[in-house]
């Protein structure tokens, strides 16, 4: 008999197998609501098909594909609504016989967070309503306070994530709403869920998606780094993660689902024995071609290795939690035996190499829409002054984001983060004039006549301003002059130095740089001698990194590195004799102006963002910086280099998301913060 299946919650790695095994059973139509946020709903339909396919690969039965994909509907839903907007989302009348919410880990939502009972109960006050009989929830165990399954049911309280609910309001809002349930306590999952880095999922997903972000940051720097340097892991003696395969925990909670005797039971969805964590990374290391050593001592470790566990602080703790969990009961439900559960052998590396296989496909379809994004974004030419100023626009929201770039370069560094960004905003962004061939000497009070002019244009009338470098300046500049125009400002890696600035807020670059312009300002004519020594600043050179038998100094070293599809254009200020001469007086220009008198009359939130290794301006100075806004925060990127916002795009992205909702929502603003918050974990900046 035909049923109608919904499937909603905030875990997409469970919620898409599900939703993809309902779609080939043949008997089921499914309403899968997703939440909008980091991605779209196009690219969940994307992902859950991929699991259909991968499903039904080999399958003798004809027709079972295309009727797969006629039964499975993805669709957008609001989770902030009483009903998670699911009667919205399901427009014409459908009665739901069954129900799924899979509550996922740590989620960055925009909406208000509910208490889990009101998360419960406008969920079964809406089910009722369609008819529902049964509720099947899903959602993590909690391993550090869980001595029976009773007690396992929820993060500490420090740590909960969005709508956390306990067991009772479950079962009391399933009974008060007529509904039958079942509650399915999961383990961490192993599989690959639609986001690059998914800070709302479990522990286990979290690890691997920092082990390949970095991964690909560190090689993008120096290619051959793993090669020579194994990844080093700070964990508990014997640490252990009690692991199960994706399809594994969806195939044991379906068959459970199965029997209307399973009514009302509580279940756990886990492997029969833990995972030594040594084991687990020797099957690491063969899967991601690369040395991943757990060790005992904190001090083994190198700037690298700090970076990769500081961005998985949470999931050490968690090696520290017991991980016998009681699955005999699941297990005799599910009419499965022990040995179907184990995560270990061919098992284990078959589930680790599905993982990088998509992890790896994510990657090439991120850099793909990277590529395309400057030609899907409208170019637009405005008049000024009798020369032409053009800008791009594209996204779509209702407070538009404006990229103030860096004096001299192009817009190839910030497609990544637009390209996250996009998804969820209008964004405006140009390439500052006057350093190829201006109409005039440009200076910096010129930078903002052309931002007012492009607002103007836009009809803009409210904005938030994302700026880099020097452009952090410029939006200074605009907000003394227009400061109703402007709703928050994040600044990356600020080029804040001014003549008076003190010795040592100042980097060594700027130090270098400053006499050099100074001379070309007066002798235009050595342009071609200061060109050759502004590149010899610029250039440089990853290879006696490999030889370097210091594994501490060779991991600074990488670090300091810029991303090798940067290179090229590092050097866009001083590709001519006259972009050299021109880009030394507008940076003459922009020291002249002292940020301290304006920066105090600023009542909107500032972020400053510092990165730990950037060579071109100090870190101090944002830090310093920061304490002068009424509302500034300061955030340091450990590892990060000048162009961090283009080494790790959705780390960056996620920081100024949060930022741009707190200032929104009037939440107040924490003055700085010692974090180097360049990982997994919800920045709590």
């Amino acid at each position: 008999m035909s049923r109608n299946v919904l499937i909603a919650g905030t875990d997409d790695l469970i919620a898409s197998h599900l939703a993809a095994s309902f779609a080939v059973s043949e008997v089921d139509s499914i309403f899968y609501v997703v939440q909008p946020t980091e991605t779209s709903v196009e690219e969940v339909a994307e992902l859950t098909q991929s699991i259909v396919d991968q499903i039904i690969s080999g399958s003798s039965r004809e027709g079972v594909e295309e009727n797969a994909k006629h039964r499975l509907h993805v669709i957008a839903g609001d989770y902030g609504s009483n009903d998670l907007g699911l009667q919205n989302a399901l427009r014409s009348r459908v009665t739901i016989d069954c129900a799924w919410y899979v509550s996922g880990g740590y989620h960055p939502v925009e909406y208000p967070i509910r208490t889990g009972a009101d998360l419960i109960k406008g969920l079964t006050v809406a089910l009722q309503e369609m008819g529902a009989t049964e509720l099947n929830v899903v959602c993590p165990i909690d391993v550090f306070a869980a001595s029976d399954l009773e007690q396992a049911s929820g993060l500490n309280d420090t740590a909960r994530p969005f709508g956390w609910f306990e067991d009772s309001d479950i079962t009391e809002q399933c009974d008060a709403h007529n509904l039958g349930y079942r509650i399915f306590h999961i383990s961490s999952v192993v599989g690959h869920s639609h986001t690059l880095l998914d800070v709302a999922r479990n522990d286990f997903v979290s690890f691997l998606a920092v082990l390949h972000e970095l991964k690909n940051e560190i090689e993008q720097r120096l290619h051959e780094y793993f090669q020579f340097y194994a990844l080093r892991y700070w964990t508990p003696e014997k640490g252990t993660l009690n692991l199960i395969a994706v399809d594994q925990a969806v195939e044991l909670m379906l068959k459970i689902a199965q029997s209307t005797q399973t009514l009302g039971g509580n279940y756990c969805i886990s492997s029969p024995e833990a995972t030594s964590f040594t084991d687990l990374c020797l099957a690491l290391e063969e899967v991601y071609d690369m040395g991943i050593l757990p060790v005992q001592d904190r001090e083994e470790l190198n700037a690298v290795d700090e970076i990769f566990n500081q961005r998985l602080e949470r999931a050490r703790t968690y090696l520290t939690a017991p991980q016998s969990l009681p699955w005999e009961q699941t297990y005799r439900a599910a009419g499965v035996v022990r040995e179907q559960g184990l995560f270990e052998g061919e098992a284990m590396l078959k589930a680790l190499r599905t993982v990088r296989e998509r992890q790896d496909a994510a990657w090439v379809a991120r850099d793909r829409r990277v590529a395309s994004l400057p030609a899907r974004l409208d170019r637009k030419t405005i008049d000024r002054n009798g020369s032409e100023l053009t800008y791009l626009t594209g996204g779509s929201g209702e407070v538009p984001v404006v990229f103030i770039n860096a004096l001299g370069y192009e817009l190839d560094y910030w497609y990544r983060l637009m390209e996250n960004l996009i998804r969820r905003y209008r964004i405006v962004a140009w390439e500052l004039r006057g350093t190829v061939d201006p109409p005039h000497r440009f200076q910096l009070i010129e930078q903002v006549d052309d931002l007012d002019a492009i607002l103007r244009h836009e009809a803009i009338e409210k904005c938030h301003f994302i700026a880099w470098c020097t452009g952090a300046k410029i939006a200074l500049q605009f907000h003394r002059r227009s400061p109703e125009t402007v709703s928050s400002m994040a600044f990356i890696n600020s080029a804040l130095k001014c003549f008076a600035s003190p010795e040592d807020l100042i980097s060594d670059y700027e130090r270098n740089l400053e006499p050099l312009c100074r001379n070309l300002d007066r002798c235009p004519a050595i342009a071609s001698s200061v060109m050759r020594s502004l590149q010899a600043i610029t250039a440089e050179n990853g290879a006696s990194i490999l030889d370097e038998s210091d594994r501490r100094e060779a991991a600074n070293r990488v670090l300091s590195l810029t991303n090798m599809h940067l290179r090229q254009h590092l050097l866009g200020p001083f590709r001519t004799e006259a972009a050299t001469v021109n880009y030394a007086r507008q940076a003459l220009d922009f020291w002249d102006y002292d940020i301290n008198g304006d920066a105090q009359t600023v009542q909107v939130p500032v972020l400053l963002i510092g990165s730990e290794c950037d060579k071109v301006v100090s870190p101090a100075m944002s830090r310093a910086a920061a304490q002068l806004f009424p509302q500034g925060r300061y955030v340091e990127v450990r590892g990060g280099t000048h162009y961090s916002f283009y080494d790790c795009p959705d780390v960056i992205a996620n920081l100024i998301k949060d930022f741009f909702r707190d200032s929104s929502q009037g939440l107040e603003l924490s003055r700085s913060s010692d974090l180097a918050p360049i990982g997994i974990a919800a920045p709590s900046v």
